[in-house]
């Protein structure tokens, strides 16, 4: 039975990454209202999805445990984010319900604000490595308008299955400590590009992560020739003299980089950049398209696709977009879904912006742009700093999200 929502529970902290490949050797269908992020149960090239549960207490220790192999997971830090078990969580910076006549409390920091939902956020090929920077207007808007961000960074693969489970494992490890603190909270599975692709085969073949909807943004589910025109050409190993120089960074200079956020920015660019030799080596082994493919893809979402509630939006100036077609095999997956389960609603929306593929990475941080609305307005500030597009992809998706009462 599809859930008939999502959430984040509460449950136990003491998973292990070799307990958690254990646990998705075997198929598990999830027959619950419900889904616990850190319930063990068996899952095929999957993993238990969350739920926020019951809240524990109001304090939590935070306990940083990056899975991603830096040597300094607190080098990127900027802003109000924090670096939790891989993910970059930002909390709610104010609390809003849904509705149009709505009470804003400005975060205090001695407060626990309830957020809204858990937005879980995944970014597109490359830039998704860093999301917390390369999308962080979009995301710290979402935090002011009372939503609890978790934006897991990921490594570009062809294997779009194990990219999946990755970010799965990283989501569930954070879970446990964010409903201690919170309590049970909807889970929305966000992603741009690559990263919508990624939420729609969550969405299909995890059977254990429900979510309570996704937004799908520039969705793209082209093969590699024509995803990355000359893909193979273009691919190159990072010259060893930009780690060595670095390294040597890590002196006084770091102090005054960091002072001006500089140092973040460029340690994240860094990390985005090493995921480029690690696909020389699988186009090296071989690999010339995703896994699974185009086709693929495509027949498992018209069969399994099991979000409640969908919102597509493109862009009218996108050449790789294909939000025309991921529309029409979700309605495919609706009206299987509603001829098995009549009882089920299931509602698709699609809409177009004004702008490109990059549009939700154009704008400045939001602070930069409170300022400089401040100073000119708010229209002359985003046609200058060009983040016209961006605010209107985060107006398009509260207003979704209101309308879900989220």
């Amino acid at each position: 039975m599809i859930p008939t929502t999502a959430t984040i529970k509460s449950t136990s902290t003491t998973d292990s990454s070799s307990k958690s490949q254990q646990q998705r050797s075997n198929p598990s269908r999830n027959t619950s209202t419900t889904t616990n992020i850190n319930d063990s149960k068996n899952v095929p090239n999957e993993k238990k999805r969350p739920d926020i549960g019951n809240k524990a207490s109001n304090t939590v220790t935070v306990n940083d445990n990056d899975d991603d192999g830096d040597d300094d997971i607190n080098a990127g830090v900027v802003g109000n984010w924090e670096n939790l078990y891989g993910n970059w969580v930002l909390r709610p910076t104010s609390t809003k319900s849904s509705g149009e006549d709505n009470e804003i409390v400005e975060n205090d920091p001695t407060t626990n604000i309830t957020p809204r939902a858990v937005i879980h956020f995944l970014g597109g090929a490359l830039v998704g490595k860093a999301p917390h920077i390369t999308y962080r207007f979009l995301l710290e808007k979402l935090a002011d308008e009372g939503f609890l961000i978790v934006a897991t960074p990921y490594d570009l693969s062809f294997d779009h299955l194990t990219t999946c489970d990755d970010v799965l494992t990283k989501f569930e490890n954070v879970a446990p400590t964010l409903a201690r603190q919170y309590g049970a909270l909807p889970v929305v599975g966000i992603g741009h590009s690559c990263g919508a692709l990624l939420q729609v085969l969550i969405s299909c073949l995890f059977p254990d992560t429900p979510r309570a909807a996704n937004a799908l943004l520039s969705f793209n589910n082209k093969p590699v020739s024509e995803a990355v025109p000359f893909f193979e050409d273009f691919f190159a190993p990072i010259p060893s003299e930009i780690r060595d120089t670095y390294a040597k960074w890590a002196e006084p200079a770091v102090a005054a980089l960091t002072e001006v956020g500089l140092l973040p920015v460029i340690h994240e660019t860094i990390v985005t950049l090493e995921q480029i030799p690690r696909l020389i080596d699988e186009v090296a082994d071989g690999a010339r398209d995703f896994n699974p493919t185009p086709a693929m893809v495509r027949s498992a979402a018209g069969k399994a696709y099991r979000a409640r509630r969908t919102l597509i939006l493109g862009y009218d100036d996108d050449p790789i977009d294909e939000s025309a077609e991921v529309e029409e095999v979700l309605r495919e997956a609706r009206s299987i879904t509603r001829m098995r389960r009549p009882m089920v609603e299931i509602d698709v929306q699609r809409t177009s912006l004004s702008g490109g593929h990059v549009s939700p990475l154009l704008a400045p941080p939001l602070d930069v742009a409170g300022r400089a609305e401040d100073l000119l307005g708010l229209e002359t500030s985003q046609e200058r700093l060009g983040y016209k597009e961006a605010a209107a992809t985060v107006e398009a998706l509260v207003r979704w999200l209101d309308e879900g009462n989220l």
